[in-house]
C-alpha cells in the first residue's frame, strides 16, 4: 500500500485502484469510476477559484522553491514549510494529463500524420487553452496585454517498438 495523502482530486482509496492495488465487484466499481470522473470534473472546475482568489503567499508556499521565493528560516521555525518540491514537478504530468484527456478518442499524436490528412484535434484543444491559460495570466496578474502564439514541435518521432527494434539491430 502506497503513502496516505489527503483527499484531492483523487482518494487514497481512488489512487490505490487506480494503481492496481484495490479490487471491487464490477457494480462497486463502476460506482468507483463514475466518483472517479466526477472528482476529476469538480477538481478541473475549482482551477479557476485557486487562479482567482488564491492570496499570492499560499501560491508560494505551495510551489515552494522551484518556482518561487525561497521560505525564510524564520518562517520555518513558525510551521510554515512548502509542500516537497514535487507540487512544481507536478505541473508536467498535469499538462501530460490535460493532453491525454483531450485526445480521449485515441486520435493518433504524430506531426507527420497531418500530411496524410490525419486530424490531431488534441494539439489544437491544448494549444487554444494553453493560449488562453496564459492570456487570462496576463490580464489578471500583470500589467501587460499581449497576443499569445503557442506551438509544439514533434521532432524525430519514432514509434517506441520500431525504436526497439532499431536498437537490437545495432
Amino acid at each position: 500500500m502506497s503513502e496516505k495523502k489527503p483527499t484531492a482530486i483523487l482518494t487514497n482509496a481512488q489512487r490505490e485502484y487506480l494503481k492496481g492495488n484495490k479490487d471491487y465487484r464490477p457494480s462497486v466499481e463502476r460506482e468507483v469510476k463514475r466518483r472517479i470522473r466526477e472528482r476529476i470534473e469538480v477538481g478541473l472546475s475549482d482551477f479557476t477559484t485557486l487562479f482567482c482568489e488564491l492570496e499570492h503567499e499560499e501560491l508560494r508556499k505551495t510551489f515552494g522553491t522551484h518556482t518561487a521565493k525561497k521560505i525564510t528560516d524564520l518562517e520555518e521555525i513558525h510551521g510554515e514549510e512548502p509542500t516537497p518540491t514535487t507540487t512544481g514537478a507536478s505541473v508536467a504530468s498535469a499538462m501530460a494529463f490535460f493532453l491525454r484527456g483531450l485526445n480521449y478518442s485515441d486520435e493518433p499524436i504524430h506531426k507527420g500524420l497531418d500530411e496524410i490528412g490525419e486530424q490531431q484535434p488534441a494539439f489544437d484543444y491544448f494549444l487554444e487553452a494553453v493560449e488562453s491559460g496564459v492570456s487570462q495570466y496576463l490580464k489578471q496578474e500583470t500589467p501587460y496585454i499581449g497576443n499569445v502564439n503557442v506551438t509544439i514541435e514533434l521532432e524525430n518521432v519514432t514509434h517506441q517498438e520500431e525504436f526497439l527494434e532499431g536498437l537490437k539491430d545495432e
